[in-house]
Formats: structure tokens, C-alpha cells, sequence
């Protein structure tokens, strides 16, 4: 471990251990309740087409949200029983939407979180510092090259080829997983195609899959550790938790995703417990501290302002090589 970890009280501690016990029924309800959602999205655009836009946003939602399913299952809390929690992760999830739940595994677990922040060993780190963003010109840079491209999606093909180099395309590392995922992916397919609906499978899964999916995952992702990992090396200051307006909580905190920091804290407490265990951990005076400066990433629930107008106006953006204050 490449960094200092955080470590709280006894008593926190002894609070926090019921939390992560695990069960067999709420990640299938949390599968479930996502794919409700695409089906009402489907359902909108039977009724008009121009809710497209609208439902185009809520399937890629809902794509992070199988995303976030498989993200608990590579930390083995998302099912009691290992079985069901690797099935949960791939098969209801993870190949869903082109990612191994092994190459998973190594990235975000044993890359991304035990060594985090480190420029060789943690991938999203890494691809962070390729892009360019702790070396900018300017705050118009960051905005420009950051925020509205991304918004635009100007940034999909970058953006895709991180995910997939670091989520799928590891075939000699896991060649049986890979097997299994391309027969699983051949029968939805031979499906799809016997029923006649090929044109819906690219209009409601691969057009959201490459448009919204992935701008979510962007923004997501920057507002989870940029740029803190620069400047800090103990945990509790090296991510964020995020307080979203509603509605931009809808889109971008499905399954308790905002309490990222309460996660890298205590990785191994499913979605379920995430918020009990922030309010636990609330009783910390330098976790209650930091958490009274966060807000949303484009709209905040509460007084605080949200990140990207808080980096840009109090300078904390590394620009020319400075470190970001």
C-alpha cells in the first residue's frame, strides 16, 4: 500500500463491523430495479419519440448503475454467497456491459485501491496523468478540454479505450472468462436477431452505451479523486464524497456511489450499509470536517458549491505545473 490509511476509533470501528455483512437478495433487487428503469426508458419512447434524448440518458444511468453491481461484487460484498456473488457480476452485469469481472478485479481492487495515487500503479490515475489533466494551461483549458468536451462527447473515444483496456481487453490473463462472455454474448445476439430487433438493441443499449454511459463514467470518476491524489497520501483526504442535487443524484449516485469516500474507507461494506456507515464515520471530527466542504459535481444539495465551480474559482487546478492549493 502506497499510501497512509486513515484509521478511526475503536469505537467507530466496533460500529462499522455490522455493516459489512452481506446477503442474497438486495444486489439482485438493486439488478432489478435498474433494469426497470431501461424498460421504462424503452417504454417512453414508445410513446413518442422524442423522449429519446431523455431515455438515451436514463439506459447509460443505468449501465454506471451495472457498473457500480459489478464494482461490489469484485469487492466480494455484494452476495453471501461467492457463487452468486461472481454470477451477480458478470452474467446480470459486468458482461453486460463489456467488462470481465476479473480484469475488473485487478484494476479496481488491486491496482486502483491499494495503490492509490500512485502514478505507476493505479490505472485511473495513470490515465489521468496521460491525458493531461494535472498539467494544465489554464482553468478555460480544464473547462474546455475537461468539462465540455466530455459533455459533448468529444472525449468518447479516449474515454472508451481506458475502460476497455482496463476492464476487458486482458484476454490471455483470463481466456476461459473470456470464452465464457463471447458464448453468452453470442446467444443474447442469436436472440436478439431471431427476434427481429436488432435496430432496438443499437438504439437502446450500444448508442447509450457509447454516448451518456460514458460521460457519466467520466464525470463520475473525476469527481471522485481529482485532483486530491496529486497533493495528499493519506486516505481520508485523497477522495470525496459527493452531495448531489436530486435529480443530478439520479443520474450520477446510483447504489450509494456517491459515498466514495466512505467506500475507499471501508471497501468491503456493500451498497446497502454505505450510507449507515457514512453517518457512523460522521462521528469523526476529521471525516465530519471534510465532508463539511463537499458538494455536488455540477448542482449541490447543500450550501456548498459544486466541484467544478469550486476548482476553477478557488484555484485548486494544477496549472503549469503548479500543485493545485
Amino acid at each position: 500500500m502506497d499510501y497512509l490509511h486513515y484509521r478511526f476509533s475503536k469505537e467507530i470501528t466496533t460500529e462499522l463491523r455490522p455493516l459489512y455483512k452481506s446477503n442474497n437478495y438486495r444486489g439482485l433487487a438493486g439488478i432489478v430495479y435498474d433494469f426497470l428503469v431501461i424498460a421504462v426508458a424503452i417504454y417512453l419512447c414508445q410513446l413518442n419519440y422524442l423522449f429519446y434524448p431523455l431515455s438515451v440518458l436514463l439506459i447509460g444511468s443505468r449501465q454506471r448503475a451495472l457498473a457500480t453491481i459489478l464494482h461490489d461484487a469484485s469487492h466480494l460484498c455484494l452476495a453471501k454467497n461467492k457463487k452468486l456473488n461472481y454470477f451477480l457480476g458478470t452474467y446480470l452485469s459486468g458482461y453486460l456491459i463489456g467488462q470481465e469481472f476479473n480484469i475488473y478485479k485487478d484494476s479496481h481492487v488491486k491496482g486502483h485501491h491499494t495503490h492509490l495515487g500512485n502514478p505507476d500503479k493505479d490505472p485511473d490515475y495513470q490515465y489521468h496523468l496521460d491525458i493531461g489533466l494535472y498539467k494544465l494551461n489554464s482553468h478555460k483549458h480544464f473547462l474546455y478540454k475537461y468539462i465540455l468536451k466530455p459533455l459533448f462527447l468529444l472525449n468518447i473515444i479516449s474515454y472508451s479505450y481506458y475502460v476497455f483496456k482496463n476492464r476487458m481487453l486482458q484476454f490471455k490473463k483470463h481466456p476461459r472468462q473470456y470464452f465464457y462472455m463471447s458464448v453468452y454474448w453470442l446467444i443474447i445476439l442469436a436472440v436478439i436477431i431471431y427476434f427481429g430487433v436488432f435496430h432496438y438493441f443499437l438504439l437502446f443499449w450500444v448508442v447509450p452505451f457509447f454516448t451518456s454511459f460514458m460521460a457519466i463514467g467520466w464525470f463520475i470518476e473525476l469527481a471522485e479523486h481529482y485532483p486530491l491524489v496529486y497533493r495528499n497520501n493519506e486516505s481520508l483526504k485523497m477522495t470525496r464524497n459527493r452531495y448531489s442535487h436530486w435529480l443530478e443524484a439520479f443520474f450520477l449516485s446510483i447504489h450509494g456511489e456517491a459515498y466514495h469516500l466512505t467506500h475507499h474507507l471501508q471497501a468491503s461494506i456493500p451498497y446497502w450499509n454505505i450510507k449507515k456507515a457514512h453517518l457512523i464515520m460522521m462521528k469523526d471530527e476529521n471525516y465530519k470536517t471534510l465532508n463539511s466542504y463537499m458538494g455536488g459535481v455540477f448542482f449541490s444539495s447543500n450550501s456548498n458549491p459544486p466541484l467544478i465551480k469550486d476548482l476553477i474559482k478557488n484555484q485548486k487546478l494544477p496549472i503549469s505545473g503548479k500543485v493545485a492549493g
